[in-house]
């Protein structure tokens, strides 16, 4: 997790140069998750859930967002579970924590029981 925050333009710049993780797919703990939308969010976890309950109900980022007054931005991944029953559940985590859930499922996918090799991103 990291410690320090972004301000409203910095979390725009990583926002826009984050766009092309849309689509992506994360597995945890073996349920699966499709990147919905990458979104400048508030920094802290209560606003950030804040955030997404809001999304949840709007689907619309700028209104979802249009709530917090504070200064202190983050760039949210808002991943949706893929469900064979069709239901909608959705899960927020910021960019960073993304990275490291991803780095290392990544680096499990291509360790062999002879040689492990680490990818970097």
């Amino acid at each position: 997790m990291k410690n320090n925050s972004l301000s409203i333009e910095q979390a725009k710049d990583l926002c826009d140069r984050s766009q092309y993780l849309i689509g992506e797919i994360l597995t945890q703990n073996s349920e699966s998750y499709i990147i919905k939308c990458v979104a400048v969010a508030p920094y802290d976890k209560i606003n950030m859930l804040l955030f997404l309950e809001l999304y949840k109900e709007m689907q619309d980022v700028a209104q979802s967002i249009s709530f917090y007054k504070g200064t202190k931005f983050d760039v949210a991944i808002i991943l949706q579970q893929i469900s064979k029953d069709g239901g909608e559940q959705f899960k927020v985590m910021d960019l960073e924590t993304y990275f490291e859930k991803s780095q290392c499922r990544q680096e499990l996918a291509i360790q062999s029981p002879a040689t492990t090799y680490h990818a970097s991103l």
